[in-house]
């Protein structure tokens, strides 16, 4: 009845049992060593835990497969002090200053969105819930209709009523989009302060301006190329695999049969990626025509140029963010964000996961291809909604002029329980005497900057230090391995602060005292924005309680 319906469509109710659990899943279960030094884990978490190079270069010395628990554990421990935002603010202008090209940016999964991962779940929650619950679980109850999983199948298959299918789908389509464009008020101001930097930091770094028109139009040139190219790339393979078929094709009946279904297979790729080719090529013709008129500044094509690079950026700021790592994932995992009373089932599994290549694609400004012909009818969506997405991405990146500073942002951090303050340092700390070897490498490998060598050969010194006293403390310095590894880090410091004596001689003393002040924290001025940082690390944290609680 109306009834149940209603109950059905609002999302589970987020107890604090339940938000917990989303957020930090399973609790861990601390080993004795792990218990022994917990209690004299201070030091390592003000001196260093707390510095953002330090969190930096101990994801670099992390293998992918471990920085998920990594990153999760770091937005914990500095979710207590109400600077996880800060952190992520660090490692995105860390990333994008040594980024070669924009277009790789954040689309594979980097340190600073896996942080975002985590991020996104303890700032975010309330608001995805508001914002996708009702909704996704109406389009859930309406996949149940006999009518709605036959647009489904029909949408795929391009079987049946293929019109009135692909009207129903565009339909819930659109429903979703604007409910996302509707939710743009609700937004968490942690959010829009991260799109604002990360737009901030592309500006800088890429400039969009008239007189860096040259790195526009060769940016555009090559990324068509390369895009043409793997085109051509995935159509040569589809018929190399046919032609590796040849020695079978004989006077043998039975092998002929064996052989024929392979052939038509791999023509359907073959074929589907020569229309890819065609397209491809067909888009390239253009793209290099609005280049050449946009090589005259003055011209509309270098202005359209510009927009577009623009907007690219927008899309990159954005959506690499929000729409494909935290919307589309709520869209097609729901229960991992609790948005749903039960785990979908096939049909419904489908519906989500067309409506999230379809957000996605919108997000990213791209349209369908060959390879996923059954998609090409949500194109005119992606063409006729550009212009709205566009608009959102500036919205998103907008900070109100009343809104708090990111100063002020560090009392309000959301309450941690202390079991889980408690086992996420416990993995870093564990974590660290793991990458210990690699983390002393890179330490001591000169960057080329002073100032950033002057810091790293202060944290190698200071990382020796704080795990001689936690070992020395926890009664743990004696177990197999970690002894002659504080001695091989202690080696390093000494190496390093030497090469540091005989580089004095060439580097000018401003940088060397540059080198003598590390970040205990992001840098905020008198308005709540990022400066340059001038707090001795050595003296970071003093007299601050360990967790808020």
């Amino acid at each position: 009845g109306k009834l149940a319906r209603d109950t059905m469509i609002k999302p589970p109710e987020l107890t604090d049992a339940l938000r917990e659990q989303i957020i930090y899943g399973a609790p861990a279960v601390l080993s004795g060593d792990d218990k022994k030094r917990l209690p004299h884990l201070d030091d390592f978490f003000n001196r260093l835990v707390m510095n953002e190079e330090f969190v930096a270069l101990l994801g670099e010395a992390t293998a992918a497969t471990e920085q998920d628990k990594l990153t999760k554990c770091v937005n914990v421990v500095y979710e207590t002090r109400g600077r996880s935002l800060d952190l992520l603010l660090f490692q995105v202008s860390r990333e994008v200053r040594t980024a070669y090209s924009q277009s790789t940016l954040f689309r594979t999964n980097s340190f600073a969105t896996k942080l975002f991962k985590m991020f996104s779940k303890m700032h975010g929650l309330d608001y995805v819930h508001t914002t996708l619950g009702r909704t996704l679980n109406e389009l859930l109850l309406d996949v149940s209709d006999e009518s709605a999983k036959a647009d489904l199948r029909n949408a795929k298959s391009g079987d049946g009523d293929a019109a009135l299918s692909r009207f129903s789908m565009l339909t819930k389509a659109q429903r979703l989009f604007q409910q996302v464009q509707k939710s743009e008020a609700r937004l968490p101001i942690e959010f829009r302060y991260l799109f604002r930097h990360v737009q901030s930091c592309l500006r800088e770094r890429f400039p969009v301006r008239t007189e860096d028109l040259a790195a526009v139009i060769s940016t555009a040139l090559l990324e068509n190329l390369s895009a043409t190219s793997a085109s051509f790339s995935d159509g040569t393979q589809a018929f190399d695999t046919i032609a590796a078929l040849q020695p079978s094709i004989t006077g043998d009946m039975s092998q002929l049969s064996a052989v024929l279904g392979p052939v038509s297979s791999q023509l359907d790729s073959f074929s589907a990626a020569m229309k890819d080719v065609v397209a491809q090529v067909n888009k390239m013709a253009k793209v290099v025509t609005q280049l050449h008129g946009a090589v005259d500044p003055r011209s509309t094509q270098a202005q359209q140029l510009i927009a577009q690079h623009s907007a690219k950026q927008n899309s990159i700021a954005i959506g690499g963010f929000f729409f494909l790592r935290f919307l589309v994932p709520c869209l097609t995992a729901p229960e991992a964000y609790a948005l749903v009373h039960e785990v979908p089932d096939g049909e419904q599994r489908k519906l989500l996961v067309v409506l999230g290549k379809v957000v996605q694609n919108l997000s990213n400004g791209l349209e369908f291809g060959a390879k996923e012909a059954h998609m090409v009818q949500f194109n005119d969506f992606i063409t006729e909604n550009q212009t709205a997405m566009n608009a959102l991405f500036d919205k998103l990146a907008t900070v109100p002029a009343n809104a708090p500073t990111l100063k002020s942002l560090h009392d309000s951090a959301i309450e941690v329980p202390r079991k889980r303050y408690e086992e996420s340092i416990a993995f870093i700390y564990a974590h660290t005497l793991t990458v210990l070897d690699k983390l002393g490498e890179l330490l001591q490998t000169p960057t080329g900057t002073p100032a950033i060598d002057g810091e790293h050969r202060l944290l190698l010194q200071i990382l020796r230090e704080a795990i001689q006293a936690v070992e020395s403390k926890a009664g743990t310095a004696n177990d197999a391995g970690i002894a002659g590894r504080i001695d091989a880090l202690s080696n390093l410091a000494q190496n390093s602060n030497s090469n540091a004596r005989i580089a004095a001689n060439t580097i000018p003393a401003d940088a060397l005292e540059t080198a003598k002040t590390l970040p205990a924290s992001s840098p905020l001025d008198a308005n709540g924005d990022p400066e340059v940082f001038t707090d001795d690390l050595a003296g970071a944290g003093a007299g601050v309680p360990l967790a808020r609680m």
